[in-house]
């Protein structure tokens, strides 16, 4: 009994400690914080070499944040629990959004570089060889209260699975380790134009998760 009872608590710790990395699990219980010191949004921007750094509130599983490079717009958009619908219609103008960490693109496609920094792509002097991968029909994670009871709520959405590469769970240990593939990703608009995404960072600077740093270039010429 006792050998039972220990089990138990070692599942549930590492339960607990499981990421929502492709829509799956999650630090199910992150409380965020207040951050009055990192303003979310087009945080750095420098037009002369069309670059910036963008920083995004996206650890809530009801939420999807779209991200409108051209403009320099952020919109949040909620997702009804009960249906697994957005709440409101997604912006008219959006280029790639974030469920925590989960991405999808406005008609656009994606493709994991080779490279592991925006200086190198650019050194290259030309946009490299490979294959644009399209979004795909998915499900999202949108409820995780019920895991206990293995009754996880799910959306149905578009998702795009390279973009998806941008953060490697490995579970075969406890704690679970999380690695960054330090990958510049490219993403090419429905309208053909190409922008360059960098993922740096995944938690904030109180170490919780699903607050993402995105380094940019667009639009990205050679």
């Amino acid at each position: 009994m006792k050998n039972n009872i220990f089990q138990i608590i070692m599942w549930g710790m590492v339960v607990l400690s499981f990421p929502s990395c492709h829509g799956i699990l999650g630090d199910i219980y992150d409380t965020p914080t207040e951050e009055s010191n990192s303003p979310y949004g087009f945080i750095e921007t420098n037009p002369a070499k069309h670059s910036g750094k963008i920083y995004i509130d996206a650890h809530s599983y009801t939420q999807w944040v779209y991200i409108n490079l051209e403009d320099q717009e952020i919109y949040i958009r909620d997702i009804d629990k009960d249906t697994g619908k957005l709440m409101e219609d997604e912006p008219e103008l959006w280029d790639f959004a974030m469920h925590r960490y989960d991405g999808k693109t406005n008609g656009g496609a994606i493709m994991e570089t080779s490279y592991s920094s925006l200086e190198e792509l650019l050194n290259s002097g030309r946009l490299p060889e490979g294959k644009f991968i399209p979004d795909v029909p998915g499900k999202i994670t949108v409820d995780m209260s019920g895991m206990m009871e293995e009754n996880i709520l799910y959306s149905e959405s578009s998702i795009n699975l390279e973009l998806a590469k941008w953060l490697d769970v490995n579970t075969s240990q406890m704690p679970p380790i999380y690695t960054l593939s330090k990958k510049i990703y490219l993403l090419k608009t429905n309208e053909g134009k190409y922008a360059a995404l960098y993922f740096p960072r995944f938690r904030n600077d109180a170490s919780e998760s699903g607050y993402l740093t995105i380094e940019y270039i667009y639009p990205l010429e050679f």
